[in-house]
């Protein structure tokens, strides 16, 4: 037998072949470990969104709780037109300490949220009565809703997967003796 010939799996006395178990290398549980890491690191990233929405919540209902609520008025709508067609944001006049404000609101939607001449009830900072928020819960907690709740599911994989790589990891190495 020359060095360039392949080996032979040895036959047993029924002339089968017996092939030995398929063992893992040596870097395996190190790989799968270094793996499991990385996805730990990863679940940084959904963790920081998720901590991101509830501080974003905290302050929205902070402010909320410091605000004023007074009645409104919508008084017409600000139009966008995009690839989902015609957006409408509502615009909301209202009266806070004597003077007459207009607000307009950063969320648009279609159809129109409101008609015009309806009554609204509206948030207003008492330290600057510019700065106002409609009575809606998009207005209030969409935004820190959608943040979190689309950063759970990659943040849970990414844990559940980065554990199960080192556990896996562990095992390997406690199989192979080391």
């Amino acid at each position: 037998m020359s060095g360039d010939e392949p080996a032979q799996p040895a036959e047993d006395a029924a002339g089968g072949s017996r092939a030995s178990p398929v063992r893992p290398g040596p870097g395996l549980p190190r790989v799968l470990g270094l793996l499991g890491a990385i996805c730990l690191f990863l679940a940084l990233v959904p963790g920081g969104c998720m901590a991101g929405a509830g501080y974003w919540y905290a302050r929205t209902s902070a402010w909320i709780e410091a605000a004023e609520k007074v009645p409104g008025t919508v008084v017409g709508h600000e139009t966008s037109t995009g690839e989902n067609g015609t957006q409408y944001a509502p615009i909301v006049e209202y009266e806070y300490g004597g003077t007459r404000y207009e607000h307009r609101s950063s969320l648009s939607s279609h159809p129109k949220p409101y008609d015009e001449g309806e009554a609204v009830e509206i948030y207003v900072s008492p330290d600057d009565p510019r700065e106002a928020m409609i009575d809606r819960w998009a207005a209030k907690y969409l935004g820190p809703t959608l943040l979190g709740g689309l950063s759970l599911i990659p943040f849970i994989v990414l844990i559940g997967l980065g554990i199960g790589l080192i556990v896996g990891a562990r095992m390997t190495r406690r199989r192979m003796g080391n």
